[in-house]
């Protein structure tokens, strides 16, 4: 299964950072490196998601949105208003508001040396590439983790809409089920899980902690899962 960074890596056919450039009048390098310091931002909610039953399945029903897989492989589709918007949600979702979207893009202005305004309008295209790349990670696979993984998402995304998380619906669910599938799991599933979720580069220590401070701010009562 790829990693956070292989999946911006493989996104559009591995066109995504060259496109992202020209939408945002990067250069490749620059661009290149504005992905690397936004990542960890991600992988850091994507694991606090992840961590719990009602989280997990609520990150799975996102996932499996057709419009995310479309944005994974088509540019186009993803920098055009639907698919910002898309972003957007998503966005919302992991981070739970605009602010601390915008603290997201300050820290990493501050690591990559690019400006906090133009990092911030990347970060819903990179959010859509991600949860398509992540659900084509997931169920593109036969066998094994990926079987099990699948069968989790087609049992995990119905109920998924009504659990009450960070983002989520509020309408009753079975969470006791979902607790279970959850347990299915293993915990070499769940490493490998948490795998998908790594960065894929090699960032300070130091602004980690920064960008977990910040990512803090929306899961303030779940313990901390590292990046």
């Amino acid at each position: 299964m790829l990693n956070l960074y292989d999946i911006m890596a493989h996104a559009q056919a591995g066109a995504a950072v060259h496109a992202l450039a020209r939408h945002f009048g990067l250069t490749p390098e620059q661009t290149e490196t504005a992905v690397e310091a936004l990542l960890p931002a991600f992988s850091l909610a994507f694991k606090q998601m992840a961590s719990t039953p009602e989280g997990l399945a609520a990150l799975m029903k996102m996932m499996a949105q057709p419009n995310y897989h479309t944005m994974f492989d088509n540019p186009a589709t993803a920098f055009g208003p639907p698919g910002m918007q898309a972003g957007q949600d998503a966005l919302m979702k992991l981070f739970g508001s605009a602010d601390i979207s915008r603290m997201v893009a300050s820290q990493a202005a501050q690591f990559s040396g690019l400006g906090p305004g133009v990092l911030q309008q990347m970060m819903p295209a990179m959010a859509s590439m991600l949860m398509g790349g992540l659900f084509h990670s997931m169920t593109s696979q036969r066998g094994g983790p990926a079987e099990m993984f699948r069968q989790m998402m087609d049992q995990m995304t119905g109920a998924a809409a009504g659990l009450t998380v960070p983002g989520a619906g509020t309408a009753p669910a079975d969470v006791a089920a979902l607790a279970k599938n959850f347990e299915r799991l293993g915990e070499e599933n769940k490493k490998l899980l948490t795998y998908m979720f790594e960065t894929g580069r090699n960032v300070q220590q130091s602004y980690i902690d920064n960008m977990q401070r910040v990512v803090d701010a929306f899961f303030p009562d779940q313990p901390r899962k590292g990046s």
